[in-house]
C-alpha cells in the first residue's frame, strides 16, 4: 500500500477500516487453524495405534505451545483493534506492526505444519 500525505479525516478513516480488515483476516486465519489441532491429535493417536507413548506426549506439548502462541497472537490483534489511530504516523506504525504480526502468524502456521509432519513421521516409523 502506498503512503501519501493525508489531508482529511475521511482518508484516515478509510485507512483505519483497511487496517481493521487486515486484522480481521489475521484473526480468521488463526481461528481457521484451531480445528487442525484436533485433526493433528487424532492423526497422532491413529498413527500410535491409540497407545499413549512419548511421541504423543511430545505432540500434546507441541499443540499446547502452538495453542498458547495462537492465544497470544489473538490477544495482540484485539489490542491493536482497540488502539485509536489519529494520524498518519500512527497509521504507518500500526501497518508496520500488522505486517510483523502477519509474518509471525505465517511462520507459526508453517512451523506447526513442519513440526507436526516430523513428529507424525517419527510416530509412524517408531510404531
Amino acid at each position: 500500500m502506498g503512503h501519501r500525505v493525508r489531508g482529511n479525516i475521511a482518508s484516515i478513516e478509510q485507512d483505519v477500516l483497511q487496517v481493521h480488515a487486515r486484522l480481521g483476516q489475521l484473526r480468521s486465519y488463526i481461528r481457521w487453524t484451531a480445528p487442525l489441532y484436533v485433526l493433528f491429535l487424532a492423526a497422532g493417536l491413529v498413527a500410535a495405534q491409540f497407545v499413549f507413548q512419548a511421541s504423543l506426549a511430545v505432540l500434546v506439548g507441541l499443540l499446547a505451545v502452538f495453542g498458547t502462541m495462537d492465544a497470544a497472537l489473538l490477544s495482540r490483534i484485539r489490542l491493536m483493534e482497540s488502539s485509536e489511530i489519529r494520524n498518519d504516523a500512527e497509521l504507518r506504525t500500526t501497518r508496520e506492526q500488522i505486517e510483523r504480526l502477519a509474518r509471525q502468524v505465517l511462520a507459526a502456521g508453517a512451523g506447526l505444519g513442519v513440526a507436526f509432519a516430523a513428529l507424525f513421521m517419527w510416530i509412524v516409523v517408531r510404531g
